[in-house]
């Protein structure tokens, strides 16, 4: 059980992008691909909407059960870590019980994709403006997620068919 603590602790560092204009980054991101999470496991046309209100962005996101059609939503709330400029946020869903780093690893300069991720690599985000990417773009992002150590061979592409 020690072992385990020890380890989550000792997560390599990610490196992110120089800067995140939050103006430029808040609307709807259409999930293209990510490592698939327990809550999610079921989801099609996923998205992420977000908002800045005062210091901090709140966070929608959204999808449809594949099984049922069902919708699935939360909201949350992110604030930026300190000296980051941006490209670090913490976001918090259920009352700001649990903060998760939410790291900007890749960002077009026009905000048209972008590509995040947690530091210990469980977590991974292809997200676009428009519901789907072009094939050399997302292996060009691939590539770089694989480099990062991430277990690119788990990433789901997402289906946006709605």
């Amino acid at each position: 059980m020690l072992l385990a603590l020890f380890s989550c602790g000792k997560a390599k560092d990610l490196p992110v992008v120089d800067q995140v204009d939050l103006e430029k980054y808040q609307g709807r991101w259409y999930e293209i691909a990510s490592l698939p999470q327990r809550p999610q496991r079921h989801c099609k046309c996923t998205y992420a909407e977000y908002t800045i209100e005062g210091d901090k962005v709140k966070v929608y996101n959204r999808c449809i059960d594949k099984r049922d059609d069902s919708v699935i939503d939360i909201n949350g709330k992110a604030v930026a870590e300190e000296g980051s400029n941006n490209a670090k946020l913490k976001v918090s869903f259920f009352i700001g019980l649990v903060k998760a780093p939410y790291y900007i690893i890749e960002l077009d300069e026009n905000y048209q994709y972008a590509m995040v991720g947690t530091p210990d690599r469980h977590h991974l985000w292809i997200l676009c403006r428009e519901t789907s990417m072009e094939e050399e773009l997302y292996n060009s992002l691939l590539n770089k997620a694989q480099d990062l150590g991430f277990p690119i061979e788990k990433l789901n592409i997402t289906k946006q068919d709605c």
